[in-house]
């Protein structure tokens, strides 16, 4: 929807009625209030608003070229969250959809590049926010908006991210994004040494193993098979190295898989996936059951 219909239905919606003998100088003046009270951008950032109105202001944003917009959405992103007492998913979603806007409608590319590497960059903003703008890195290269020096630039943001295994947030952000748009070869590198690494956590080796199934990494297989020796592992964990042996292995893997979809030793409990990364449980082997038994599935109908 156009600037100029958002006012309209602002001022019918307030109720607001000109006299038809007002001064052309009063009219000016009411009409110049109602456009910066329905502004989007305006409502977007202003802390005042409830989190609904403030997401909804969001999404009828159509363009970032007036003067201030960009600038004034890209200021509320780099200052960190102001604490944890209000909607934190609620602050989230509004801050990720203001990148998505800033992509979809820049009007300054090399500030939103800017923007983007101080976001991910700054210890003081929230691991889900870093991970988030690593995300929008990847979307943001392939825009192809880019100026000149900036795709380097944003890579060796993306590889620093992969390399942070031990975050379980940043990690996995930075070997997806580097799937998306690095060298391939590269990003199952990456994806290789954080499955052999010790000081990788859950999250980022499931990441991982998503990467190597994805661009055929074959020596992804023995951390694979290692992930689903150890029942202690997350169920999570031990799901994305069935996908590995279900892509990538041959028959003494499918045989593997034959053996786990038969198996089984007590029923899960209802437990989220979160809460099944964050412990391990003798009793995932409910779920790798059922993984297993799906991946055989998905070899067969794929004639392997």
């Amino acid at each position: 929807m156009k600037r100029q219909n958002n006012i309209l239905i602002f001022v019918v919606s307030a109720g607001l009625i000109f006299a038809l003998n007002a001064a052309a100088g009063q009219s000016a003046m009411v009409q110049t209030t109602a456009e910066r009270s329905s502004d989007p951008v305006t409502e977007a950032v202003n802390r005042q608003k409830p989190y609904d109105q403030r997401i909804a202001a969001v999404e009828r944003i159509t363009d970032l070229s007036a003067p201030g917009a960009q600038k004034a959405m890209l200021d509320y992103l780099l200052r960190p969250l102001p604490g944890m007492d209000g909607d934190q998913g609620a602050e989230y979603e509004l801050r990720n959809n203001m990148l998505n806007k800033l992509r979809e409608h820049p009007a300054d590319p090399p500030a939103v590049t800017e923007a983007l590497l101080k976001i991910f960059r700054d210890p003081g903003q929230e691991d889900v926010l870093r991970g988030y703008a690593v995300q929008h890195i990847a979307g943001w290269i392939r825009t192809g908006v880019l100026a000149s020096g900036d795709r380097e630039q944003l890579l060796v943001a993306i590889r620093d991210a992969a390399t942070q295994v031990d975050n379980p947030v940043i990690g996995g952000a930075g070997l997806i994004a580097l799937r998306e748009v690095g060298p391939g070869e590269e990003a199952g590198a990456f994806a290789l040494n954080a499955l052999n690494s010790k000081s990788a956590c859950p999250e980022s080796r499931i990441s991982a193993f998503q990467v190597c199934a994805e661009l055929g990494v074959a020596k992804a297989l023995g951390p694979a098979r290692a992930a689903l020796a150890d029942r202690n592992a997350p169920a999570v964990l031990r799901m994305s190295a069935v996908n590995v042996l279900a892509m990538l292995g041959g028959p003494a893997d499918e045989r593997l898989l034959q053996e786990l979809s038969t198996g089984g030793s007590g029923k899960i409990r209802g437990q989220s996936a979160g809460q099944n990364i964050k412990a391990g449980r003798p009793d995932n082997d409910e779920l790798v059951r059922n993984a297993a038994r799906l991946a055989l599935a998905a070899r067969k109908s794929e004639g392997k």
